[in-house]
């Protein structure tokens, strides 16, 4: 099995221009898998950010609370991380965690100071429990998968 392939794609965020408020961020059930990727991608950026985090819930729409935020929590290279800039146009910040570090749903919090901002979010959830193995597109979370056949 190639463990890429036994994961499951959720937009977490609808590619959206956000001005001086929060993105219409979208919850995403981690039931049934061990590890959360969250790529945030940003476009053009006309002011700073002044909330980015990742947060979890027990429970659909309850209340969610932070699991990592940007400006408090350390980045891989054990460096404080920074909110995204008004000069950090197309770039991407990625949130990574086990889902023993979170409750069961996870959202991401994006919020502006002023100015609109380009900016959608992925989640990619891995190591799907058990054995089970997501064979379709569907249950890996995409409308169409395209693979280059592997030669006999």
């Amino acid at each position: 099995m190639i463990h890429s392939q036994n994961s499951k794609a959720v937009i977490s965020t609808l590619p959206i221009s956000v001005s001086s408020a929060s993105s219409a961020e979208i919850e995403v059930d981690t039931l049934g898998f061990d590890y959360v990727q969250t790529y945030v991608f940003f476009g053009a950026l006309a002011a700073a950010h002044t909330e980015l985090k990742m947060t979890s819930s027990d429970t659909s729409g309850g209340t969610f609370t932070a699991v990592l935020t940007a400006a408090t929590d350390n980045t891989i290279a054990a460096a404080t991380s920074t909110f995204p800039a008004a000069d950090d146009d197309n770039k991407i910040w990625l949130f990574e965690f086990p889902t023993s570090a979170c409750k069961r749903y996870v959202k991401l919090e994006s919020t502006v100071a002023s100015g609109a901002c380009l900016v959608a979010a992925l989640t990619i959830l891995s190591r799907a429990s058990g054995e089970s193995s997501l064979a379709t597109a569907s249950e890996r979370g995409c409308e169409e998968i395209l693979r280059v056949p592997v030669p006999a």
